[in-house]
């Protein structure tokens, strides 16, 4: 395991072992606790024995991180639900297959009332092994 490698791994343990244990609340409450803004952050450190999915492919370690916010009302007639994240991936020796995905989520929500139901739009880029073509694609 080379140095670069061992500070991730305890970058990565140091940050678990923080966060294990924590409640999530909202970083900005307003509207008499109506409206919720949420920021959430992961790391994490990972070993990926086949990274192409492919026979005989090559593994490499992996570290990713991410972070999104989250805004939620509860207000009206009409619950909102919104969100916009990024993840990001780097590779320790396969530097060019590295990626940064962002992703958004829109869900408006009536729960209550004569009609009920549920809007949702979801737009994300994904990077991962595709088995069919034995290589990383991007979607």
């Amino acid at each position: 395991m080379g140095q670069r490698t061992f500070w991730r791994w305890l970058t990565a343990t140091t940050a678990a072992l923080c966060l294990a244990a924590t409640q999530g609340w909202a970083l900005v409450r307003f509207d008499d606790g109506n409206d919720q803004i949420f920021v959430n952050t992961s790391l994490s450190v990972a070993y990926d024995s086949n990274i192409f999915a492919s026979n005989g492919g090559s593994g490499d370690v992996l570290t990713t991180t991410s972070l999104s916010l989250e805004y939620t009302r509860r207000a009206g007639y009409i619950g909102i639900n919104a969100s916009a994240a990024w993840n990001l991936g780097r590779f320790d020796s396969n530097t060019g297959q590295d990626f940064s995905n962002p992703a958004l989520h829109l869900e408006l929500v009536k729960g209550s009332g004569r009609t009920t139901g549920t809007l949702t739009l979801d737009a994300s880029r994904n990077s991962s092994a595709d088995t069919t073509v034995n290589m990383r694609t991007d979607s």
